[in-house]
């Protein structure tokens, strides 16, 4: 591969290598670029001509310092590039569509206060840095189809306008979409977002937006929003299938969030009742997603209240024997007054038969209807998850 040392060089080569006249076309090659390339360059690319539109192709090239890219109206295409050294857009507005299509950054990309006039499409590429979109406005389509991060990724104070197309995204660690301004469509479909690493803290606002615009941390509420957003996004498509990976994903950082409120003992109380709801909801059906829990849980939370009840009574224990041979006709008895518990609006005759002590049999009986109704409620749920 040939190298190139100055700046110059690409110039002359882009200005030597061109055709059209209204609307020029010309590119660079197959190159190992050992210079800072800044965009526009100082030199005039093309000073004889007026041309409407300038397309610059840069392909398979590798750039081994910093990518410094200004105001511009051209066309730019970066395909199959790998970028060794930083990719700079910080305040630049770009009119025309940028480009950047199986390319590696190696290093950090930054588009901070970066406006996208026309498409900016980031097809296929690879991130290998944390990358922090900030208060950067995407006013046409943003392409991430394909690209992979594996780092986190944050769109802080970031501006979709129109659309934003995350397709086949794959995300290694995290996603920060709770600070972005979604105006126009999310679109999303077969992306790879699983749990992910984030901080469990209580931050102060200079330390949060530290993290979200330096560090490109993640913070646990905002992971929590991510997710949320995401599972709207599903259902609005009437995706419900994925939109439950991430109810999932959302109750469970959720649970988290709640874990460390009433560590600082913040409404302790209420974030204690909430986790009961939620360590419930989880052993119940697995937030709505497992069928089969609710009936292991409607059938042991049964068990459990229907022997409450019946050593409550008088009867259980005039008649218990440890040593006496198995009275088959008790054992099934039993089963069928347990199959009749499990129906939430059985009598309480069988009750009255067994003479409780001081009616608690019947406080018992009224909670574990209560809890085998949700049982069967929580089954039907999981039934009904794709709607």
């Amino acid at each position: 591969m040939e190298e190139i040392n100055d700046i110059d060089e690409i110039v002359d080569f882009l200005h030597e290598n061109y055709f059209g006249t209204d609307d020029i076309y010309s590119g660079l090659p197959d190159r190992k670029i050992n210079v800072e390339v800044r965009f526009p360059f100082e030199k005039p690319l093309f000073p004889e001509k007026t041309p409407d539109k300038v397309n610059i192709v840069f392909k398979n090239c590798i750039f081994k310092n910093e990518l410094k890219l200004n105001d511009s109206e051209s066309l730019l295409n970066f395909e199959n590039c790998k970028f060794y050294g930083k990719v700079m857009g910080n305040g630049a507005h770009f009119s025309g569509k940028i480009r950047f299509r199986n390319c590696h950054f190696h290093n950090e990309v930054r588009f901070k206060n970066t406006r996208f006039n026309d498409l900016a499409d980031f097809y296929s590429c690879h991130f290998y840095q944390r990358t922090i979109f900030y208060k950067t406005d995407f006013l046409q389509t943003a392409v991430f189809s394909g690209a992979t991060f594996y780092e986190n990724v944050l769109f802080t104070y970031t501006l979709f306008n129109k659309l934003v197309i995350f397709r086949g995204t794959n995300f290694i660690k995290g996603l920060d979409l709770s600070l972005s301004i979604l105006s126009g469509s999310l679109s999303v479909f077969d992306i790879q977002l699983k749990d992910f690493a984030v901080l469990i803290n209580n931050p102060t606002t200079d330390e949060y937006e530290e993290n979200v615009f330096v560090i490109g941390e993640i913070p646990i509420k905002n992971k929590r929003e991510t997710f949320r957003i995401l599972r709207k996004t599903f259902e609005g498509n009437l995706d419900y299938i994925h939109s439950l990976d991430y109810k999932k994903l959302e109750l469970k950082t959720y649970d988290k969030i709640l874990d460390f409120n009433i560590k600082i003992g913040k409404d302790r109380w209420s974030n204690k009742f909430n986790k009961i709801i939620l360590w419930l909801n989880r052993k119940s059906n697995d937030y709505g997603t497992r069928f089969e829990y609710g009936v292991l849980f409607t059938f042991v939370i049964g068990l459990i209240f229907f022997f409450l009840t019946f050593i409550s009574t008088e009867v259980f224990w005039n008649n218990i024997c440890f040593d006496c041979e198995i009275d088959w006709n008790v054992i099934g008895y039993t089963v069928k007054q347990f199959v009749n518990y499990l129906n939430p609006v059985h009598s309480i005759d069988f009750i009255d038969e067994l003479r409780p002590f001081f009616g608690i049999s019947y406080i018992l009986d009224f909670f574990g209807r209560i809890a085998v109704g949700y049982g069967i409620y929580q089954t039907i749920q999981a039934f009904r998850k794709y709607r």
